[in-house]
């Protein structure tokens, strides 16, 4: 005859992706402890992904024709090494960019890259960007970022400062000649 037995086995939490546990299961006969059989389990963790993404500022302010900096983090908090992509949404006239693009993180670690905008050079007192993001996609995504489900983003804007500027000149005649002294009897 034959009788079935489940076997089962726990996986401990915090294992890192590729790490291999296992256990062997003898049987041995009642009646002739000669007649045995063993039977060897491994189990191997997969890859779990995940990302939390911060920043360190919201908001910010610049004078026209300077950068404002955001410094974005990424930790990963899966159970492998991961490359995470990173991409920026914003008005294009505030020349939203990042210091890098792609992030490798090992597990539990943090990495960090700089999004950036420069306030338009025409830009006036108060003027917004409006929000800009940044989005981070593990390598978990795949191909496809639409509803990943391991995806982080962060939003920013930037206002225009207002600046001050006085321009003095000379007297200037009918002739556009400027006058730099007159006479007066």
């Amino acid at each position: 005859g034959m009788h079935t037995v489940n076997v089962g086995m726990s996986i401990p939490g915090g294992l890192p992706a590729g790490t291999s546990h296992g256990f062997t299961m003898t049987v041995v006969s009642d009646t002739d402890d000669t007649v045995t059989q063993t039977q060897e389990f491994s189990i191997t963790v997969t890859q779990c992904f995940g990302i939390a993404v911060s920043v360190d500022k919201t908001t910010d302010s610049a004078n026209p024709g300077t950068s404002s900096d955001f410094t974005v983090t990424v930790e990963n908090t899966g159970n492998g090494e991961d490359t995470v992509s990173l991409m920026t949404m914003g008005a294009s006239a505030w020349s939203p960019s990042l210091s890098e693009s792609e992030l490798t993180i090992a597990s539990g670690a943090t990495a960090q890259t700089v999004f950036s905008m420069i306030v338009p050079s025409d830009a006036s007192a108060n003027a917004q960007s409006g929000m800009a993001m940044v989005h981070a996609y593990s390598e978990g995504c795949g191909e496809s970022t639409d509803g990943c489900d391991y995806e982080g983003h962060v939003s920013v804007g930037v206002t225009a400062n207002q600046v001050y500027d006085l321009e003095a000149g000379y007297y200037t005649n009918e002739t556009d000649v400027e006058m730099s002294s007159a006479s007066v009897q």
